[in-house]
């Protein structure tokens, strides 16, 4: 393996020449996949929209219901969680697969439809997707929307953070 013009005879000594760490995070060419935030807390917001990158809107509403939510007495900053925008990604059943990439701890899923071979979790309800926590919301439009929904999805919302 050559990087930076250095051979590595074994690519985990890619470690000691970067410090913190390699993250290996696999291509999608052609695909909306788009990655923000910190996720120092192992939060991975997903949500789903048929366009590169996140819209504005949706992006404020996000970062308002996350940074209401405590953990520990303190309010969740955007270096807590992480934001990715996989439309393409979700078509293709690749969910187990971002999960896997970047291990988070927490997932929480904005969307209103379903696009996997495993059943789909009730709505704002707690489950395991790939051993990790999961909660499905319907997407931020259909909440912003709908009253009802709105505060259903900050009811479960507190319930998955504990607060």
């Amino acid at each position: 393996m050559e990087e930076n013009g250095m051979f590595v005879d074994n690519p985990l000594e890619l470690t000691a020449l970067y410090g913190d760490g390699i993250f290996l995070i696999t291509e999608n060419s052609g695909s909306n996949f788009h990655y923000t935030g910190g996720g120092n807390l192992g939060i991975l917001n997903v949500l789903y929209y048929d366009q590169r990158g996140i819209p504005t809107n949706a992006s404020n509403v996000l970062n308002k219901l996350m940074g209401a939510v405590k953990i520990q007495g303190k309010n969740l900053s955007s270096a807590d969680y992480s934001v990715i925008n996989a439309a393409d990604v979700l078509a293709d059943d690749r969910l187990a697969e971002i999960i896997a990439d970047y291990q988070p701890k927490a997932v929480i899923l904005w969307s209103d439809e379903w696009i996997s071979p495993q059943p789909a979790p009730a709505f704002y309800s707690e489950s395991l997707f790939t051993d990790v926590r999961f909660l499905r919301c319907h997407s931020l439009q259909s909440i912003v929307a709908d009253e009802d929904r709105k505060r259903e999805c900050w009811v479960s919302i507190k319930r998955f953070f504990g607060f």
